[in-house]
C-alpha cells in the first residue's frame, strides 16, 4: 500500500489590524513579492483517498523569536521534527513530497 507524507508551507498575509505574535516579513510565492504576515509550516498524510491533516507548525524568523522569547526553528528543522513524529501505517511505503531545494539537500 502506497502513502504520501506532503509537506508545504504557507504564507498568510495580515496587512493591517491588531498586531498578534509570529508576525513577520515573508516571501508569498503566490503574490511573488514579500508580505507581512504569519508562515505556517503544514503536512498531509495522504493514504488511500483520505487526507489526514498534520498540527501545522508557525514558522518564525530569528529576529521575530528573539523579540518574543522564543527558540528559533527553521523550516528544515520544522520538516525533520514533522518525518521524526510521522508514523505511518503499518505496512504502507510512504514517499514524502517535499518542494524546497534547501530541504531536499538536508534529507539526502
Amino acid at each position: 500500500m502506497t502513502g504520501f507524507l506532503i509537506l508545504d508551507d504557507s504564507v498568510h498575509t495580515k496587512p493591517k489590524g491588531r498586531k498578534v505574535g509570529g508576525l513577520g516579513r515573508h516571501y508569498a510565492g503566490s503574490e511573488k513579492r514579500v508580505v507581512y504576515g504569519h508562515c505556517l509550516f503544514t503536512g498531509l498524510c495522504v493514504l488511500l483517498g483520505r487526507r489526514c491533516p498534520l498540527e501545522p507548525q508557525l514558522y518564525r524568523q530569528r529576529a521575530v523569536c528573539e523579540g518574543e522569547g522564543v527558540p528559533f526553528r527553521s523550516k528544515v528543522d520544522l520538516a525533520v521534527e514533522a518525518m521524526e513524529h510521522f508514523q505511518p501505517v503499518p505496512g504502507t511505503h510512504t514517499h514524502l513530497l517535499i518542494d524546497s531545494r534547501e530541504l531536499r539537500k538536508s534529507c539526502s
